[in-house]
């Protein structure tokens, strides 16, 4: 039997495997960045999150905070990208400058996500484009990811983590290089 639960959908795991569930998605999350720690605020907070019926900068910035506590030594303070110059380099590439506009691509992502008018994994790609805090956008996207995932499938995934989940999603969404690959055999 299916109950409604405090996400606000219908959710076939109970509350401490929910709880084990967003521990170990916390973990894999960390982990991605090379943080090992994982401190039961951190599932909490993400646990607040994603009870949200609709995101905004401010839950963005209050969950990334909570994230970054305790994460490890030389980390930058956790802020939006909203002034000029604000800028950050991922690895080899150069996200959109920091500054108001910005800002108002940020809104305009969030009311195309909270209106539903775009996949979990098209959500996170776009996020991380974005790049829109000094620091934990990776977490934060994640977060997010796992947000509008559970609604896609009106429960919590419960086979995989986002690594694995985000892989089957990029199979799938490169339908194009898909079909490529079919035509590759078809003379022979």
């Amino acid at each position: 039997m299916r109950l409604t639960d405090d996400f606000g959908f219908f959710d076939e795991i109970d509350v401490i495997n929910r709880r084990e569930y967003l521990a170990k998605f916390v973990q894999e999350s960390n982990m991605i960045e090379g943080i090992s720690i994982v401190h039961p605020e951190h599932i909490t907070a993400t646990e607040k999150f994603l009870k949200t019926k609709k995101l905004t900068i401010v839950q963005i910035l209050k969950l990334a905070k909570i994230l970054q506590e305790g994460s490890g030594p030389g980390l930058c303070p956790i802020e939006l990208r909203d002034k000029t110059g604000m800028n950050v380099y991922v690895g080899d590439s150069e996200p959109p400058p920091g500054g108001p506009k910005l800002v108002k691509r940020l809104k305009t992502f969030l009311k195309q996500l909270n209106n539903k008018n775009m996949t979990s994994y098209d959500s996170h790609l776009v996020y991380e484009y974005l790049h829109p805090l000094t620091d934990c956008n990776g977490r934060t996207g994640r977060a997010i990811w796992l947000w509008l995932r559970s609604r896609e499938l009106a429960r919590l995934p419960s086979k995989h983590l986002f690594l694995q989940s985000f892989y089957y999603q990029t199979l799938i969404s490169n339908s194009k290089l898909i079909d490529f690959a079919n035509k590759l055999n078809s003379n022979d």
